[in-house]
């Protein structure tokens, strides 16, 4: 479960740990409103993946670990929970309360791939994520990028609010 009142980090699905956790710290498909903010505002903003804890482990999360490990910008600096904004105006098809929708989205680059979040500040779900890491090389023998699209990447194809969900009763 997403820990919303301490959310800084995002928790992509292939990381979620079984059974019913709540992870301090992890926002888990959502980006921290101030994050959402930065990235409108100055074009870019840190949003880090949810740091290593025991309770996520497995494969996509040591390739995760692997793959940001390798990580290097061409003059050395950056970070890998840097997202820099790529398009402030995008739209998404989802299927919204058993209705199909056109909603309004953002779009993100990071060292790790593309993210899409719904362009809603008090909401900022993360709807689409696709792995295409700046790893490259002989490195991606390590932390292959097929490999954590695979793993790690995702899209929300249907959202249901609780309004949708009081009008079905």
């Amino acid at each position: 479960m997403p820990d919303f009142k301490t959310a800084t980090g995002l928790l992509l699905p292939g990381l979620w740990p079984e059974g019913n956790v709540t992870l301090k710290g992890s926002s888990a498909l959502f980006i921290p409103p101030s994050s959402f903010r930065e990235l409108l505002e100055s074009g870019k903003s840190v949003v880090p993946f949810f740091p290593p804890s025991p309770l996520v482990t497995g494969p996509a999360a040591d390739l995760l670990h692997r793959a940001a490990g390798l990580y290097r910008t061409p003059d050395g600096s950056g970070s890998t929970a840097e997202w820099k904004l790529e398009s402030a105006k995008s739209s998404a098809k989802v299927v919204l309360d058993g209705r199909v929708a056109q909603l309004p989205t953002i779009r993100a680059e990071s060292w790790f791939g593309l993210f899409e979040v719904l362009a809603d500040e008090t909401n900022p779900l993360v709807i689409a994520v696709l792995p295409q890491t700046g790893v490259g090389g002989p490195m991606e023998i390590f932390a292959p990028a097929n490999v954590l699209r695979t793993l790690l990447a995702y899209r929300v194809v249907a959202i249901e609010t609780a309004r949708g969900a009081r009008d079905d009763a």
